[in-house]
């Protein structure tokens, strides 16, 4: 047996150790069993869950919050008007830590606009209030910005994703977000300070969410929580990374697109797995 792999007692298969070390610090009392009990096997030989998806049309505190997170990913209000309230920042760190797995993590992405710059550092207070470990701010570094008028502030060129972990057992991918390569073609890891260019639509860019979720190391089919899904493109990262997703947003409009997200994605795995099965149809014909 490879040295980085584990012999699995329920699928007769080796599993990578990283994996199951990982699953053994969430859950002691199932030391060394698969994480992965109720499993489907795909040709590559890796058995994994199919993702499921769950996105509710109302406010996050009128919801019904999944056990068993595995991660929240979520881009705070950021204003009044927007919906912001200490209290309901309160209550989603508080249920996010009730039912979130022991050694996970949440990522709080946070802009500051005007007189509210010191609108950030209350959210660091009061995740660690509900539990939570602060763990590292990263800079999100924008490619364009609102211009201030005046004289008397600068221009907001960034965003901030604070980083909280349940517990001390947590893993960081640091190689996955890696972009550099030293002498010895070792990866290096740009650290806390990340210049990705903001989407056509002023949005969360794809590749910032998809950075966040191969960092925080998951276990496949891991659940991921958004309780203000905007117009859904943590949604779309979380289905992409073939993990599960739990969401909700109160505007119409916006719930809508976070619908069409779910759509587009059945789609395009329902074409795959006809083009698949063409290939074989093909294949057992010849």
């Amino acid at each position: 047996m490879d040295k980085d792999t584990v012999w699995c007692d329920y699928h007769g298969i080796d599993h990578d150790l990283q994996l199951i070390k990982r699953f053994s610090a969430k859950y002691p009392a199932n030391n060394h069993r698969c994480p992965i009990e109720l499993a489907m096997e795909i040709q590559s030989g890796v058995f994994l869950l199919e993702p499921e998806y769950t996105i509710i049309p109302k406010i996050c505190t009128e919801a019904q919050w999944p056990q068993n997170i595995d991660l929240l990913i979520t881009k705070l209000p950021a204003t009044e008007k927007n919906g912001f309230s200490t209290g309901l920042v309160g209550f989603v760190a508080n249920r996010t830590f009730q039912n979130m797995n022991n050694n996970s993590l949440a990522f709080i992405i946070m802009s500051s606009f005007k007189e509210q710059k010191d609108r950030p550092h209350q959210i660091i207070e009061i995740f660690k209030q509900a539990g939570f470990q602060f763990i590292d701010t990263i800079v999100w570094e924008k490619n364009k910005f609102i211009p201030t008028q005046g004289a008397k502030r600068l221009n907001n060129v960034y965003d901030f994703i604070f980083m909280f972990s349940k517990g001390d057992n947590y893993h960081l991918d640091r190689e996955s977000v890696a972009y550099l390569k030293g002498d010895d073609e070792n990866y290096l890891c740009p650290g806390n300070v990340w210049k990705i260019k903001i989407d056509e639509k002023d949005t969360i860019p794809q590749e910032l969410t998809d950075c966040i979720i191969k960092l925080a190391h998951l276990l496949p089919n891991s659940l991921i929580v958004d309780p203000f899904m905007d117009t859904g493109n943590i949604l779309k990262s979380v289905l992409d990374n073939k993990h599960s997703f739990w969401g909700c947003e109160s505007n119409t409009l916006k719930f809508k697109r976070c619908q069409k997200v779910i759509k587009d994605i059945r789609e395009k795995h329902s074409n795959v797995y006809l083009e698949e099965l063409d290939v074989t149809s093909t294949e057992t014909k010849s």
